[in-house]
């Protein structure tokens, strides 16, 4: 499946993670359409002249914003003409503080003081994703814009990596994708980010005389099994991909039928 994820990686200037979801392949055999659905660490350095060029190139007609409050007011959003922008976030700032250069330290000290440290912290993220009334609404909103949408679609966080990550596997889930060929996928952003976020490790890890620091801001940064797993379990809590995306998302067999007829060929 390598190769074929190879090919879901598009570079853009300013962009640090654009992926194509089309061309992966379900259980039984049908492919996702390419072109309509991408995946994307956030937009706020882009320019105008690559504002446009998604526009025509790419045909995108809505970017959906999974990031929370404070962080579209510490990235704002690079605003497009003619496209549809939604913000729909599945976390609040309480449920999912934002890290940035003025929060970093703070979080990340309060975080390595838990049992655990970062990376269970993470997989509880993954977990409340699955569970929290309020994600599941907004991932609910999120998969009736992929219904009623006439163009392509960017979705992203800020990363691009764990609530963009979750939307990514609901889609393959709902499409019938192999939950092993979904953690590929998902783990294949390590693939194209690894060495910035290694070295941004490092330099904490270097600045603060503290391995231990750089290691547990490292979780934060990159994909692990354990995250996904953390959000595959509690899916199976609630009865399966079937029921959850029933009885947590409120879509219908109509709906999963026509976003099959839409994004598979």
């Amino acid at each position: 499946m390598n190769k074929v994820l190879k090919d879901t990686v598009i570079k853009i200037k300013k962009i640090d993670y654009f992926r194509d979801l089309g061309g992966l392949y379900t259980a039984d055999g049908r492919k996702i359409k390419k072109g309509l659905l991408y995946r994307s660490s956030h937009l706020s350095n882009i320019s105008y002249k690559t504002q446009k060029m998604l526009e025509e190139k790419y045909n995108i007609g809505e970017v959906i914003d999974l990031r929370s409050s404070e962080e579209l007011i510490d990235k704002p959003e690079a605003g497009f003409f003619g496209v549809g922008y939604f913000p729909i976030a599945p976390l609040t700032d309480k449920d999912n503080p934002a890290v940035n250069r003025k929060t970093r330290d703070t979080i990340l000290k309060k975080l390595m003081a838990k049992n655990g440290g970062t990376n269970v912290h993470l997989q509880g993220i993954y977990a409340k994703l699955a569970s929290l009334p309020e994600a599941n609404e907004a991932y609910g909103d999120f998969f009736r814009h992929l219904l009623n949408s006439d163009k392509a679609i960017i979705y992203h966080c800020t990363q691009g990596k764990d609530r963009t990550g979750v939307a990514s596997a609901l889609i393959l889930l709902a499409l019938g994708v192999k939950e092993n060929d979904i953690m590929e996928d998902y783990l294949y952003y390590n693939k194209v980010t690894g060495l910035t976020n290694n070295l941004y490790a490092f330099l904490v890890a270097s600045v603060y005389f503290s391995p231990h620091k750089g290691k547990e801001l490292k979780n934060l940064l990159i994909a692990r099994k354990e995250y996904l797993t953390s959000f595959f379990e509690e899916i199976r809590l609630h009865g399966g991909i079937d029921t959850y995306l029933n009885t947590c998302l409120g879509l219908s067999s109509d709906d999963v039928k026509k976003l099959k007829d839409k994004y598979l060929e």
